[in-house]
């Protein structure tokens, strides 16, 4: 059987993963709030680390693919 998960999942505990985006989650309205990025670029920067992390169930889908 092969193995779906992400890089990010083989290399790093969930937890780990979960504390990551959890910082970026409050890193983010912080940055914002003092006028370094904007609302946009923070959006952007939220995808782009859940995506990275796997944090959001991207790969949860290629699990439940039926076989041809």
């Amino acid at each position: 059987m092969s193995d779906n998960r992400s890089p990010a999942q083989r290399l790093l505990k969930r937890s780990t993963r979960v504390y990551i985006y959890q910082l970026v989650v409050a890193t983010a309205p912080l940055l914002v709030g003092v006028g370094i990025i904007t609302e946009g670029v923070a959006q952007n920067i939220l995808s782009i680390v859940g995506a990275l992390l796997t944090i959001v169930g991207g790969s949860l889908a290629l699990k439940n693919v039926s076989g041809d």
